[in-house]
């Protein structure tokens, strides 16, 4: 699987507002994915006085091109690879492209800020974006898109690096065969974006584990075929995803983005439920509206709707 020049740090932090625990080793032994990611990245070297490291506080590990554009930063184990993302943003150590890849998350979160917990082996990311621009404005209808855009990048690099049949769960969903095998977290501050992302890599729960209300089955890459180690996955991942982000961005305007959706979009044509607070809206999916919302056959008539949780009809 070819990876671009990267630069790798595994960080070990203890201090308030950010505690990651893990040094090479110990990342290796928490999965046998996780350990042949270690080998093959390696050799790890020790850094003294990396920015990272607090001012010498905590400890940093290098691998890969120390003068490379963009990093991954791993944490061993840490509360959240959203809320590192958004420490490091804020002492000015991220670039847009530079990401987190904790091997296990303490306090992970999901949508509508459920708890996510994961175990190791599983990937869990939190990337900076820039905010796109169109007309040479970043104020312009892509700030209105970016989940549905990291919806669909997510969607259309898994599939071209793993060769599974993915397909996007409106809004920000992964699926493989009606499985939700993977799901995307969107949170702008300003003008600053962090991508969340948790792709079932080896381990997913049973249905017996889901919520009553659950949308779809839960699967991994491994069970589907593509049993490759979550560091390994997530250098092809960010390669593929960047360059799909620049190519749309810089050659269709967010209005024209949407009909690049419809042919990954699941359920297009098939009856579907849509709970949204005390609604309870059943119709086929047509697409998707020109501002992002889902489009809706219902009874003959045409609707949009902007927030809820689509369900499968039998």
């Amino acid at each position: 699987m070819p990876y671009l020049s990267y630069c790798m740090s595994i960080i070990e932090i203890n201090e308030p507002g950010i505690r990651t625990f893990g040094d090479p080793e110990t990342i290796a032994a928490t999965n046998p994915l996780w350990r042949e990611d270690i080998e093959k990245f390696g050799p790890w070297r020790h850094v003294d006085n990396h920015p990272l490291s607090n001012e010498g506080s905590g400890r940093v590990w290098m691998s890969g091109d120390p003068g490379a554009g963009t990093r991954i930063t791993i944490c061993g184990k840490c509360g959240s690879a959203m809320d590192a993302a958004w420490r490091f943003i804020q002492d000015d150590l991220f670039s847009p492209w530079d990401s987190v890849l904790a091997v296990t998350q303490t306090a992970g979160r999901g949508r509508h800020g459920r708890s996510w917990i994961s175990p190791p082996g599983n990937l869990h990311a939190a990337w900076r974006w820039p905010l796109p621009c169109e007309g040479h404005s970043p104020e312009s209808g892509w700030k209105n898109m970016i989940s549905l855009l990291a919806g669909y990048v997510s969607a259309k690099a898994l599939y071209d690096i793993s060769g599974l049949d993915i397909r996007l769960k409106w809004p920000n969903d992964l699926l493989i065969n009606n499985r939700k095998v993977g799901g995307i977290l969107t949170e702008l501050r300003s003008d600053d974006i962090v991508v969340g992302i948790g792709i079932n890599v080896n381990a997913c729960p049973p249905d017996a584990d889901l919520r009553h209300d659950f949308a779809a089955p839960a699967t991994h890459l491994a069970a589907e075929g593509f049993n490759t180690g979550p560091l390994s996955i997530w250098t092809a991942f960010t390669q593929t995803a960047k360059t799909l982000f620049m190519e749309l961005t810089t050659a269709l305007s967010s209005t024209e983005f949407i009909s690049v959706i419809r042919p990954m979009l699941a359920w297009v044509g098939k009856p579907v439920r849509i709970i949204s607070g005390f609604d309870d809206i059943a119709g086929v999916i047509t697409g998707i509206s020109p501002d992002g919302g889902l489009c809706l056959n219902c009874k003959d008539r045409d609707i949009v709707i902007y927030s809820g949780s689509i369900l499968p009809v039998a």
